[in-house]
């Protein structure tokens, strides 16, 4: 849990690299952190607080006054920091992590990575490439199938409860989101999730292998206004014919965004009220644009 006040001083500069009397002089003259206080008066601090530290250090390093960032947002410091991609170094260490399934580690780093990064570059600059090469390992026997299945996990359970703690309830643009029978791969489909729930919907998160006629039961059951339905198939024509299906079996009102692999094989223009986006920077910039009518 990102908000969650489990982290001592000594943890933050660990995760961070910033030594603990930086720490406490950022803390003393600039306020920069407001820890709980715990047994023994300890002093104990979330993972977004850590993950601030980890933006001022970058800005820091990058030639900024601590005294000029300490005010301003999160964004402006990613901005500032220019984490606009994943080094190889983070991506082999996360390897290694996996490899070594070093649980704890793994899950702090992912957190981290997510939380300074953003939705966006987090999916598509970092866990895109480590989940490959993890995958590439485990086809050639250098990595077990539980450390692959380890952190597949691990990313699931980050994206899960992050969603649940951004979701938006009461807001009039509910969203529905699934994969459809015999699609099991999800990563998309929450970061998609999250990704929309920074534009102001409500999600309504079903999961995999959902059948598409009870994706069109469930939408009009749930006042949904649109309906996510991501795929990894690699037949897009075949998807092509089931997205079409479900696109008969909904009301008129209801739209579809459709994601992942097949999204930039099929000429969706002939698709009436279906749009289809290969990639989380494309829906982001569709939900900019003003994406689809939920008045």
């Amino acid at each position: 849990m990102p908000d969650a006040f489990i982290y001592t001083i000594g943890d933050v500069s660990n995760l961070t690299g910033v030594p603990k009397q930086t720490l406490d002089a950022w803390e003393r003259r600039y306020g920069l952190l407001q820890p709980s206080i715990g047994l023994n008066n300890r002093r104990l601090y979330s993972m977004r607080q850590v993950a601030r530290v980890h933006l001022l250090r970058d800005c820091v390093e990058g030639g900024q006054r601590i005294s000029t960032l300490v005010h301003l947002s999160d964004a402006q410091l990613r901005h500032l920091a220019r984490r606009d991609t994943a080094s190889e170094v983070q991506i082999q260490k996360l390897i290694s992590l996996v490899a070594e399934m070093k649980v704890d580690e793994l899950e702090a780093s992912l957190g981290l990575h997510l939380l300074t990064m953003g939705t966006i570059l987090f999916v598509e600059e970092l866990v895109v490439p480590v989940m490959e090469e993890v995958g590439k390992r485990w086809e050639n026997g250098s990595i077990p199938v539980a450390a692959e299945h380890l952190l597949t996990a691990s990313v699931r359970n980050l994206l899960v409860s992050t969603l649940r703690l951004a979701g938006r309830r009461g807001s009039k643009k509910r969203v529905m989101f699934a994969t459809l029978d015999g699609e099991h791969h999800e990563i998309g489909l929450l970061s998609s999730a999250l990704i929309m729930v920074n534009h102001g919907v409500d999600p309504l998160y079903l999961g995999t292998g959902v059948p598409a006629k009870e994706v069109a039961c469930a939408a009009s059951k749930t006042g949904a206004v649109t309906v996510v339905i991501g795929s990894t198939m690699a037949d897009a024509d075949l998807f092509a014919e089931i997205l079409l299906d479900v696109r008969r079996q909904l009301p008129q009102q209801i739209s579809i965004i459709a994601g992942g692999k097949p999204a930039t094989h099929i000429r969706w223009q002939t698709i009436e009220g279906v749009a289809a986006f290969d990639s989380m920077s494309g829906l982001n910039d569709y939900m900019k644009r003003g994406g689809f009518d939920a008045s």
